[in-house]
């Protein structure tokens, strides 16, 4: 039983560990963001279509259709989900929907 005890301990003080060769300066994933966070006048993508089947994913993006691994101007197709495609742009993660979740509000008459 005390073996338990001491293994558990090990485990618990190995899992806090830094790993020595990591630079100091690097980040576990790339920062997230919205396409909507981003200066409108350096990016502009627009996603019109996304189809996915059990061989292959691709979109449509401009007007250009993209594959995972494609470049689309600055930036490079990471992922391409059923609502949504990930760019790698400026080593941010950029979320591009297909459909806009912004609520416009209709003005009162």
């Amino acid at each position: 039983m005390w073996c338990l005890c001491l293994l558990s301990g090990v485990a618990q003080a190995a899992a806090t560990l830094p790993d020595p060769t990591r630079p100091a300066d690097y980040l576990v994933t790339p920062a997230f963001v919205d396409i909507e966070e981003l200066p409108g006048e350096l990016v502009d993508w627009s996603v019109t279509a996304i189809r996915i089947s059990s061989k292959d994913r691709s979109a449509i993006v401009n007007g250009q259709l993209v594959r995972v691994g494609d470049e689309i101007g600055p930036a490079r197709v990471l992922e391409i989900n059923p609502v949504s495609i990930v760019l790698d742009y400026d080593n941010k993660h950029v979320n591009v929907k297909l459909f806009s979740d912004r609520i416009k509000k209709v003005p009162n008459k």
